[in-house]
C-alpha cells in the first residue's frame, strides 16, 4: 500500500508517461522550427519541423516540410520521422522517411543541451547537430564530425522555434476536455475524479483510490496560469502540499513536472479521439524508474 500512496501522490496531475531517455526533445515541443540556408553545393536548404509525442511519449514523431521536387519550385509535406530509445541497445533510434520513397536511419546521442544525429549516406557517416543557443534557437550543422571537430561541413545555419499552442489556449482546452467526473481501473481497485472550474475560473479536482469499498487515498487539486506558466498545485490528505509547472504541452497534451521530488516526478495528460483521457505518471521507486498509466472514462 506504501508504494501505491507514493505513486498516486501525482493521481490528479497532467498525463504523459515521458520516457526519460527522449528528454533531450523536450525543448523541441511546442514549436514550429525554421530554417534556410545553402548547401556547399549551392543547393537552396529550407525546411519546417514540428515534433509531437506518441504512444505515452515512448516515441518522438516528427513532420517536416521541404522542397518536393529536385528543381526545388513545390514546397510542401516532405519527411516523417520517428525517434525511439531501443532499450536493448541502449540507445536512441531515429529513422525518417521521405516523400521520394527514401528512408534515412541511425542514432541520436546528446551532448549538454546539443542533439546529434548520425548516420550513413553515400558511404560517409554524417552528422547533424542542433547546437543550443537559447529556447527558440539552435545553430545547425551537417557535416563529417568526430572527438568534438568538424572535419567537413555540407550546411551551416540556424533553426528558429516560435510558439504553436499558448498557455491560454491549452489551459481552455482542458476545460473543455477534464470538466465531468471520471474513473479508472488502477491496480485492485479504481480511481475516481470529478474536475469541475471553481468560483475563481480555475480547473479543480476531487480525488479518490477506492480499494474493495474503501478509500485509500484522498486528494484536492488545481490548475491555474500564473504569470504565462501553469501549475498544478495538489493537497494529499494527510500529506504535504505538491506544485509541479507545466514543462511542455500540445493542443492534446501537457506534462508537468517538479523534479526536487523523486516519485512522481511527471504527469501527463493526454486527450485522444475517444471520449476518454489517459494520464501517466512517472519517477523512480525503489531506486528504479517507474510509470503507470491510467486510462479514464466520462461516468454517466
Amino acid at each position: 500500500m506504501k508504494s501505491i500512496l507514493i505513486v498516486l501522490i501525482m493521481t490528479t496531475s497532467f498525463v504523459f508517461g515521458q520516457n526519460n531517455h527522449l528528454k533531450m526533445f523536450e525543448k523541441l515541443m511546442n514549436r514550429t522550427w525554421e530554417a534556410e540556408g545553402k548547401w556547399g553545393d549551392g543547393s537552396v536548404f529550407k525546411q519546417e519541423i514540428n515534433y509531437k509525442y506518441a504512444l505515452d511519449s515512448t516515441l518522438i514523431i516528427s513532420s517536416s516540410k521541404g522542397f518536393t521536387d529536385k528543381a526545388q519550385k513545390k514546397y510542401g509535406n516532405r519527411n516523417h520521422g520517428i525517434r525511439k530509445y531501443n532499450a536493448s541497445k541502449k540507445q536512441i533510434e531515429f529513422w525518417e522517411f521521405d516523400v521520394f520513397g527514401g528512408l534515412t536511419e541511425g542514432t541520436v546521442t546528446y551532448e549538454d543541451k546539443n542533439i546529434l544525429y548520425e548516420y550513413e549516406y553515400g558511404g560517409t557517416i554524417v552528422t547533424e547537430v542542433w547546437k543550443f543557443v537559447n529556447d527558440s534557437t539552435y545553430t545547425f550543422k551537417v557535416g563529417t564530425y568526430k572527438d568534438g571537430a568538424w572535419n567537413q561541413v555540407f550546411l551551416d545555419t540556424q533553426f528558429k522555434g516560435s510558439k504553436t499552442f499558448s498557455i491560454d489556449k491549452v489551459y481552455a482546452k482542458l476545460k473543455k476536455e477534464l470538466v465531468g467526473s471520471w474513473r479508472s481501473k488502477a491496480w485492485d481497485g479504481e480511481l475516481k475524479e470529478k474536475w469541475y472550474q471553481d468560483q475563481n475560473g480555475n480547473l479543480s479536482n476531487q480525488a479518490q483510490y477506492v480499494e474493495k469499498g474503501e478509500v485509500r487515498y484522498e486528494a484536492t487539486n488545481r490548475i491555474e496560469v500564473v504569470k504565462n506558466e501553469m501549475i498544478l498545485f495538489t493537497i494529499i490528505k494527510d500529506g504535504n502540499p505538491k506544485i509541479y509547472k507545466a514543462s511542455s504541452y500540445t493542443e492534446n497534451s501537457i506534462v508537468f513536472e517538479n523534479s526536487d521530488y523523486k516519485n512522481p516526478n511527471k504527469v501527463i495528460y493526454t486527450f485522444g479521439d475517444t471520449d476518454g483521457f489517459q494520464r501517466s505518471i512517472s519517477g523512480t521507486e525503489n531506486n528504479k524508474p517507474s510509470s503507470y498509466t491510467f486510462k479514464f472514462v466520462k461516468i454517466k
